[in-house]
């Protein structure tokens, strides 16, 4: 009868999509089958053991690497003084990038740098170049392992984005 909320409730389900949707099903089933309903909060985190059975990774990894991405949405937010709303495409794609950015620093991939892109982005928008870089290292520290330099072209060029959904947001007040 204890209620436990899920603070990174709308991240597991934008980020995990797949797992949400069997974790919805497997609650629905308690519900009714055993009459006990366990609430929103606790699809999220069946959705992620769903996950972590699913890659095996061990769940507190994997509730590491939630925190970890939210951590990182509230930088770029602080950052850029702007709250991405939840239900933009722009908010669903950063997380996903930042899903799969974490998957390949976990596995070692190289991401291959294109020098002359990093160098136009890092000239072109140097503020978000920085907090891409920024980001790269909260990875970097957080997960104990290189982050590939490319990392921070791609996220630039999230950022960039989000740079610019916040100004065109602020020119229609």
């Amino acid at each position: 009868g204890i209620t436990i909320h899920n603070p990174f409730l709308y991240e597991t389900r934008e980020i995990y999509p797949q797992e949400y949707k069997m974790a919805e099903q497997a609650v629905a089933l308690i519900r009714d089958k055993m009459n006990v309903d366990l609430g929103e909060d606790e699809i999220g985190f069946v959705a992620l053991h769903i996950y972590s059975a699913m890659t095996n990774q061990h769940i507190s990894e994997v509730r590491k690497d939630s925190r970890l991405i939210a951590d990182m949405v509230q930088v770029v937010e602080t950052t850029l003084d702007y709250r991405i709303p939840l239900q933009s495409l722009d908010y669903s794609r950063l997380l996903t990038h930042l899903r799969f950015a974490i998957e390949r620093v976990r596995r070692g991939e190289i991401v291959q740098e294109i020098y002359r892109l990093d160098k136009l982005l890092n000239e072109e928008y140097p503020e978000m170049y920085m907090l891409a870089w920024k980001l790269t290292k909260i990875m970097e520290k957080r997960l104990r392992k290189s982050v590939y330099p490319a990392e921070v072209s791609y996220l630039t060029m999230h950022l960039q984005r989000l740079s610019q959904r916040k100004e065109q947001g602020e020119q229609q007040k």
